[in-house]
């Protein structure tokens, strides 16, 4: 399957130049990355590590937009993952990088489940079938008829899904979270003492050599 979504570059060696793909090429690469899905979560995970910045900040940025992805109002995630990012005081560009969470192949479950947690919550006994939405959404021709039939997307789709997605936001929001932070705090423990260990050996070799010119001079 990788192979059919496997991006073309007919870039030439050592010839940078600013091509401007086609939208499909775009789409293809959201859908299935031609890096492969583990070398672009490793890619995000040393970009994260690499960006100035507390592991508080960092974390609380993706952990925002993790949690904005369980909510109805795609299309707007990465402006309102930035909003809250700002407001709280989250990186502003991890909180885009955190909206992956919500992608072509998580949407479907993050869609069913935010859907049946909130009418569980709002104590709907008999929800509008999923046949019927759908038979609703592919009668819309016309931004008239959209709006017209607004009030019947909102009570029947859109709260029923924030209203689930906003606690599962929330909870994912705060696994990503501690999980993040852990993983950079960790990462700069360690990298700061490897730097001490180093700058310790540069020392010991200079003041070995120091020593053994002015042996040699007393010589």
């Amino acid at each position: 399957m990788k192979f059919f979504f496997r991006a073309k570059n007919k870039r030439k060696r050592g010839i940078h130049s600013k091509n401007r793909y086609h939208p499909l090429h775009h789409l293809r690469e959201w859908i299935w990355p031609s890096m492969g899905w583990r070398s672009l979560a490793r890619w995000m995970e040393i970009k994260m590590k690499r960006t100035p910045g507390s592991a508080h900040k960092i974390a609380l940025g993706f952990a925002c937009g993790a949690f904005i992805s369980f909510t109805p109002f795609m299309g707007f995630h990465i402006l309102l993952g930035a909003a809250i990012a700002w407001l709280i005081g989250g990186s502003l560009w991890v909180s885009a990088l955190g909206t992956i969470v919500g992608n072509p192949w998580t949407f479907p479950f993050i869609w069913a489940w935010s859907y049946k947690l909130g009418n569980f919550i709002l104590n709907i006994e008999n929800p509008v079938h999923f046949s019927e939405i759908t038979n609703t959404i592919q009668n819309i021709n016309s931004l008239a008829t959209l709006w017209k039939n607004i009030e019947f997307y909102w009570d029947t789709i859109l709260l029923p899904m924030l209203i689930g997605g906003v606690p599962t936001g929330i909870l994912v929001g705060l696994i990503f979270y501690w999980a993040i932070r852990f993983n950079i705090q960790s990462w700069r423990k360690a990298r700061e003492l490897h730097m001490q260990h180093k700058r310790q050996s540069i020392r010991k070799r200079m003041t070995s050599k120091v020593i053994s010119k002015l042996k040699n001079r007393g010589e």
